[in-house]
Formats: C-alpha cells, structure tokens, sequence
C-alpha cells in the first residue's frame, strides 16, 4: 500500500480536499493527512514518512496545519519509533518555527515532539537549542511535558532544573494529577543527578501527596523520587525531619492493584528506617565535619545541638579539633558559617564549652571572620562571637531541656 490507496480512501469516505501540497509518491491534501494513523503509516518507509511530517507542518491554511500538525503528535505518540522520522534537520526546524505561533495549543504540540526528538537525539542538539526549547511560550501543562522530555538525558539536568525549579515544584503542589505526575517526573530525572542541588521544600511537598493523593502512578513516582533523593544527606535529614517514614509506613496498609507499588513501599519503609537510625547517631555529624564540607541541615539544628553536645568530648573534643581546622582552611562560604555556628552552639551549651572552644583559639578567629566578605559568614562569626563571651552555662540549657 502507498499514499495513494489513503488519499483514495479518504476521498471516498468523503473527505474534504481542503489544500493540495506538494507530493511524495501520490499528491496529498489535509484530507488525507488528517486520515493516516500510526498503524497506516507503519508500513512506508522512513524516508517517506518524513517527507510527510513535513508536508503536514507546511500547511499555509492555519486549520489546516493545526490539523496536520495534531495528527503528527498522535502518530508519533502511538508510535514513538517515528520520532525518526521528526529527527531531520528539516523537520526539527520545522518544529522549531511552529512553537512560535500564537496558538498555545500548536505551542504545546510542536515544542512537545521536538523536546521528545531532542531527548531521543541529544548528539543533534546545542544546549542553546535545548534551552530555548524549555523557555517556549505555551501552557504551564505544556512546558512540564516539554521538562519532563528534556531531563530525560542526564547531561542536560545541570543546565535546565536550576532555572526552572520553581515551575517544576510549582507543579508538585498542583491540585491537577497531570500536572503533578508531570513535576513529580521532572524531580525523579533530576534526582538520579547528584550534582544537581534540589530544594529541600520538594520533600514537604512530596509529604503533602503522600497525605492526600491516591492515584497509583503518582504515589508510584514520588515513591521513586524520594527513593533517589535519600542518596543525598540534606534530603534525609529533611525526610526525618518532615516524618516521611511515618507517611510512606502508612500507605502499607492502603488498598493497591499494583504488586510493584506494594513491593516499592516496603523497600522504602526499610530504607527509611535505615536512614533515620544514621540521622540520630552523632557519628553523621562526626563524619560531615571529617569531610571538611559542611551545609546547613537537621545536624546543625539547636534540637540536635542539646542532644548531642556532650559526645564532642569524644578523643580530647576531636571533633571540635576538626572545627577548627575548617574554620581557619576552608574557602567555603557555607562551610565556613555553618562550623561558626556549631562552635558558637558548642560554646553555649557544653558546661565548659567557652574554655574548651577559647583555648583553641575559636574566639581570636571569629573576631577576624567579622570582617569576611560573605555577608552570612560575617554574621555567624558574630553570633558565636556573642555566645562565647555568654556568662550563663549551657549545663542550665541542657538541663532545661531534658
């Protein structure tokens, strides 16, 4: 069978010759473009079916090519192995050009097969491209699609979630499960990247589903975010935090259909449980300040401080060695204000804190941290500062709080 048998059949049937285009093997009209179906076009060769995809996308008439260009979405859609067939530089160009209509649906339509060429190609493409396919003007639904195409290639993750973080997570707290699995999507791709830094505010509203949602496929993909994200340390400390456990341990005894969401729930309650039992041992604490890298989190916390102030004097108070040594080495805005303040919480709360921190010279270089550039390092030295010239014991703190 070729073209055309279809422009015979869509004759036939009674179909509208609205606009000859030029041919490829028969002439073809929106007629018959709008006839073809991902089964119909299966058995032509790809050469020809691209030649089709752009006839379909040159269409003068704006219904006419609106129409073309729904029925190339449903094809490809139904047939992601035609994505081939989109993937020439005609074509994408093509593409390229239709997301600049006016019409948000087209919009949405073009930038929704090019985003799923690019993913699938990623050689073909600069990051230029990629990005101003992301930036295209179309509904919000829309550009999660486009997202959700695009960070399917991990190279592409560093580049495209910082800036469009807030969408994405704009997407998470939607009350639309569309748009929700979408986001949910964009966080799980992004999270098998652990260079890409993602706001812990994803887990609270991640926590928020898990609460009310009960839609499979989505409970299913937050699942499998917030296994991924427990690979990064402020992501655990916040899921212990926010009583995820508790969340995801209650949906064990929820009704499901699919035996992979029980077996996912399970695998994660234990993985949970895991991570909570590391979060409350002071060894993670002692092993981010062996690090010499140190990011604000539940360890640096005051609750955590009137818990686990006396294991410090562990080995001659090493850990407040350790310190000390980033204070005085480390480059790092937010390692350099995060020990500021550890030393200034040990400070105010160990019964003899002040002496221990002052004899190893924490005082003398607070004093000269006021002065850095960084306005939060400037701040925290300040604090600490203040905490050591304290007159009051921390014994009393530690006390009160028991």
């Amino acid at each position: 069978m070729d073209a055309t048998y279809y422009l015979q059949s869509a004759q036939e049937a009674g179909g509208e010759l609205l606009e000859p285009v030029s041919s490829w093997g028969a002439r073809m009209s929106s007629g018959a473009i709008s006839f073809f179906s991902a089964a119909d076009i299966a058995g032509f060769p790809l050469t020809d079916v691209a030649k089709y995809f752009s006839e379909a996308m040159r269409l003068s008439d704006p219904a006419n090519l609106k129409s073309g260009l729904s029925n190339i979405h449903s094809i490809v859609r139904g047939s992601i192995g035609l994505y081939a067939a989109l993937a020439t530089p005609e074509n994408t160009s093509n593409l390229a050009e239709l997301m600049k209509f006016r019409d948000t649906v087209m919009c949405d339509k073009a930038a929704s097969l090019l985003s799923g060429v690019m993913c699938r190609y990623p050689a073909k493409f600069t990051t230029a491209q990629v990005k101003a396919c992301s930036e295209y003007s179309g509904t919000e639904a829309g550009k999660l699609d486009v997202l959700a195409n695009l960070l399917k290639c991990s190279d592409w993750r560093s580049t495209l979630f910082p800036p469009m973080q807030m969408r994405i997570l704009s997407g998470v707290s939607s009350s639309s499960v569309p748009t929700m699995y979408k986001a949910l999507m964009c966080v799980w791709l992004t999270s098998f990247n652990k260079d890409v830094e993602m706001p812990t505010s994803v887990i609270s509203s991640i926590n928020e589903i898990l609460k009310t949602v009960r839609t499979e496929k989505v409970i299913r993909i937050a699942l499998m975010a917030i296994e991924n994200l427990l690979a990064k340390k402020t992501m655990c400390e916040e899921m212990a935090e926010q009583e995820t456990m508790n969340l995801v341990s209650a949906l064990e005894y929820e009704k499901w259909r699919d035996p992979e969401l029980i077996a996912l729930i399970k695998k994660l309650i234990s993985a949970l449980q895991a991570e909570v039992k590391i979060l409350t041992n002071f060894e993670r604490f002692e092993r981010e300040v062996m690090s010499g890298r140190l990011k604000w989190g539940f360890i640096h916390s005051e609750k955590f401080w009137l818990e686990n102030v006396l294991k410090c004097e562990g080995s001659n108070f090493k850990v407040i060695d350790h310190l000390m040594v980033i204070v005085r080495t480390s480059k790092d805005a937010e390692t350099l204000a995060v020990a500021c303040h550890d030393l200034g919480e040990f400070a105010r709360l160990h019964p003899v804190g002040k002496h221990i921190a002052t004899t190893r010279g924490a005082k003398d270089k607070m004093l000269e941290l006021m002065s850095a550039s960084q306005r939060e390092v400037a701040r925290e030295a300040l604090l600490c500062v203040q905490k050591l010239m304290l007159q009051s014991s921390g014994l009393n703190a530690i006390t009160a709080s028991a």
